[in-house]
């Protein structure tokens, strides 16, 4: 989940609807994605691209956070 309505902008991932221990804050006004592989057999599906109206509303205690720089 990408937030760029907010201030520091983040990043948060989800896998399976669980949402990751650790996101992104800082990110700059623009993006883009990228996926990286480390073997031939490997894949990535991305099953959707949305705008939300809100922020999920979840959070991890002690989640931590990579400020991009």
């Amino acid at each position: 989940e990408v937030n760029m309505d907010i201030v520091p902008r983040t990043v948060r991932l989800f896998i399976n609807g669980v949402l990751q221990p650790v996101y992104m804050s800082g990110i700059p006004d623009s993006i883009q994605f990228y996926f990286f592989f480390n073997y031939s057999e490997e894949s990535v599906t991305v099953l959707s691209l949305k705008r939300l109206s809100s922020p999920t509303d979840a959070t991890v205690i002690g989640a931590k956070e990579v400020k991009w720089e």
